[in-house]
C-alpha cells in the first residue's frame, strides 16, 4: 500500500485522528528504508474492481528497484518489553489486566532462561 493511500484510509476510518493505530504491536516509529533493506516484502496484487472494503488480494509479487523506497512501521509487543527487560536489562513499565500481566512474566520467564544459556560457561 503506498503511503498516500495508507493516509487516505485512515483519515475515513479515524477522522478526529484519535483512534490508537497498530500493526503486529503499536507502531512506535515509521522510517524510509532503501527497497532492498531487510530482505524483499511482497507487494500485494489488488483486485481494482472490487471495492477496497472487500477482500481484494489476488496474490503478491516481489518489491523491485522499481518501486522505489519502503516505509517500515515499527511496532513495540509485549514480546519486545520482556525481551528488553531480561536481556538488556531496561525495566518496563506493564499494566493491564491479570491475564496480560501473567503473560507478560511468562514471555519474561522465556527470556531470563534464554539468557542463562547464552551466559552459560561451557560444562556448567
Amino acid at each position: 500500500m503506498k503511503s498516500k493511500e495508507l493516509i487516505k484510509r485512515l483519515q475515513e476510518l479515524d477522522p478526529t485522528g484519535e483512534c490508537q493505530v497498530y500493526g503486529e504491536g503499536d507502531i512506535y516509529t515509521a522510517i524510509r528504508l532503501p527497497w532492498y533493506y531487510d530482505g524483499r516484502p511482497g507487494i500485494l496484487i489488488k483486485d481494482p474492481n472490487r471495492d477496497k472494503d472487500e477482500f481484494n488480494i489476488l496474490g503478491l509479487r516481489q518489491h523491485s528497484m522499481d518501486d522505489g523506497d519502503k516505509i517500515y512501521l515499527q511496532c513495540y509487543t509485549l514480546d519486545d518489553a520482556a525481551s528488553d527487560e531480561m536481556l538488556s536489562g531496561i525495566t518496563r513499565i506493564v499494566e493491564g489486566s491479570e491475564d496480560f500481566l501473567l503473560t507478560y512474566e511468562e514471555y519474561k520467564k522465556v527470556y531470563s532462561d534464554m539468557n542463562d544459556r547464552l551466559n552459560r560457561k561451557p560444562g556448567e
